[in-house]
């Protein structure tokens, strides 16, 4: 009974331990990436902007002709290569405000009258996303 017990033992070890260097690899090959080709897996033709420290990279998808579309983005801690952050928008946009903080519309697919679009603006800090 007991070498039955020793031998799932055992094997659980080394699928645990496999399972582990698997996810160790993937962190590895995205570190390796550069920002470019992370953005190219994740969005549709990417446009990157760094921020001024060149500390994180924001990407996010070129603009669509269609105005229903949902515009993905990610950032990018450029570091380590790890994406810290990403979501979507609709009929707006993302942008840098300064070294840590982006500015967000995202707009209803009904119309809005352009004085009341500051309703539909978020300030995302980059550091408090990070920690």
């Amino acid at each position: 009974m007991s070498e039955i017990k020793f031998f799932l033992v055992f094997i659980s070890s080394l699928v645990f331990a496999s399972l582990s260097c698997k996810s160790v690899n993937v962190y590895n090959e995205q570190k390796s990436q550069t920002i470019e080709e992370i953005a190219a897996t994740y969005l549709t033709n990417p446009h990157i902007e760094l921020n001024s420290t060149r500390d994180f990279a924001l990407c996010y998808e070129s603009k669509s002709s269609d105005v229903a579309a949902i515009t993905k983005y990610i950032i990018i801690r450029t570091a380590d290569k790890k994406i810290i952050l990403n979501g979507s928008y609709r009929r707006g946009y993302i942008k840098w405000i300064n070294a840590t903080e982006v500015e967000l519309l995202d707009a209803p697919f009904i119309f809005v009258p352009d004085d009341e679009l500051d309703s539909y603006k978020r300030f995302i800090p980059i550091i408090q996303v990070e920690n």
